[in-house]
């Protein structure tokens, strides 16, 4: 069985995504909270009006898809000049290049849209209202956050910026709250009037506006004509597995086909070192649907990235008496293995072990009845190492699709 699970750059984030999928929603309802919910506890690495880039794998069909919505490049003319900057990013010293004519045209909220509307479930404002109720609220800053808001200082206090990530003059350290009150508002309007708010409605207005005053490139044209695409993904294989991913600015196919899967740490050196000299995303987050998969094959495709092929069969643990037998062996001679009997000859056993008198525990001839209970439990216990669910429980699983979405805001 597959566990629903959700991978992100801040425990919020992971949170809002593992909420949703408690709450009915899919992977892909899941990625769209969580993206969300990173642009309120993750602005230092990510945004409301940044790109990103999703991968949607769906196991009940094999079938993966990449969807692109990273920001494009403006049409405006743009005077603003702009600020040059120097971030030391430990012993490397990385170039800024910071002002109004820098600014892209926003792809995120289109690309959160594009993935709601294509394989989505639940409604869309409920998927807003877990980042609405952080930003409310404010969010804590984790080390890893802090440590990197400490690097990008110059960058990140750079006008209304100083208000949010230096309050009072003091740059937020871990375990500070960051309040963004600004985020509030545009994310009730998100919630409202949809992705569509920031191509052509109120958000819209608000960013050309801005952008005007300080001489930027983004113009009305650039918000009305964006569109996020789907695509095949880029296909390689490694160590005999199948990949599914995305090519460009991931350079993954090309890293995998120059890595050695044995060389160790060297060969994954080498292969870096022949990596085109690409930027990479800095936010990632994956979430996996709980899937109700056909057979092991399913399985096999959805953690392979495709290749149709039968995974190794964990053995099981062993119980009842076989646990008793394998506890106390010792290690010089071998644990005995649970008998691989037909579910309805373990049933006949257990209910002829239950019909038996034990020594001690009751009279020759007392009724069955009296073991009623014992055998209920027992019944019920076996259910549940066996993997049988109850009739809800099997419908609340056929509802879940068997989907795992990758999404890397930037």
């Amino acid at each position: 069985m597959i566990v629903p699970a959700v991978a992100a750059g801040h425990p919020a984030t992971a949170a809002a995504g593992a909420g949703i999928l408690a709450a009915g929603g899919n992977a892909a309802d899941a990625a769209v909270a969580a993206a969300f919910v990173s642009c309120v506890a993750e602005t230092v690495m990510t945004g409301l009006l940044g790109g990103a880039h999703a991968i949607y794998h769906d196991a009940a069909s094999a079938t993966t898809r990449n969807l692109d919505c990273f920001v494009s490049v403006p049409s405006g003319e743009g005077g603003a000049p702009l600020q040059s900057l120097h971030v030391p990013f430990g012993d490397e010293l990385v170039h800024y290049a910071i002002g109004a004519s820098s600014c892209a045209v926003p792809g995120l909220p289109a690309g959160l849209d594009a993935l709601w509307r294509a394989h989505g479930r639940l409604p869309w404002a409920e998927l807003v209202e877990p980042a609405l109720d952080l930003a409310r609220s404010g969010v804590a800053m984790p080390r890893a956050h802090a440590s990197c808001l400490a690097m990008l200082e110059p960058v990140m206090t750079m006008r209304e910026g100083a208000r949010m990530y230096a309050p009072h003059g003091q740059l937020l350290g871990e375990g500070d709250q960051l309040q963004q009150p600004g985020l509030i508002a545009a994310l009730e309007l998100v919630r409202d009037e949809g992705a569509a708010s920031v191509y052509s409605g109120s958000i819209a207005a608000s960013l050309l506006e801005l952008v005007a005053t300080r001489e930027g490139s983004i113009t009305a044209g650039d918000l009305a004509s964006y569109a996020a695409v789907w695509s095949e993904p880029a296909a390689c294989t490694f160590a005999g597995r199948g990949i599914r991913t995305r090519a460009g600015l991931s350079g993954i196919p090309e890293t995998l086909t120059q890595l050695d899967p044995a060389g160790g740490a060297d060969a994954l050196l080498e292969a870096l070192e022949h990596e085109p000299a690409i930027d990479g995303h800095t936010t990632n987050l994956s979430v996996v649907d709980h899937a109700r998969l056909r057979g092991r094959r399913s399985r096999a495709r959805d953690r392979l990235g495709g290749r149709d092929e039968a995974p190794h069969r964990p053995r099981r643990r062993p119980h009842g008496r076989a646990a008793r037998r394998r506890a106390t062996a010792g290690r010089d001679r071998p644990a005995a293995l649970p008998s691989r009997r037909s579910r309805a000859e373990r049933r006949a056993r257990r209910r002829r072990e239950l019909a038996r008198p034990a020594r001690g525990a009751r009279p020759r001839g007392a009724p069955l009845a009296r073991a009623a209970p014992l055998l209920r439990r027992r019944q019920r216990d076996w259910a549940i190492r066996s993997g049988r669910r109850s009739t809800a429980k099997r419908r609340r699983e056929a509802r879940l699709a068997g989907t795992t979405v990758s999404i890397h805001p930037t």
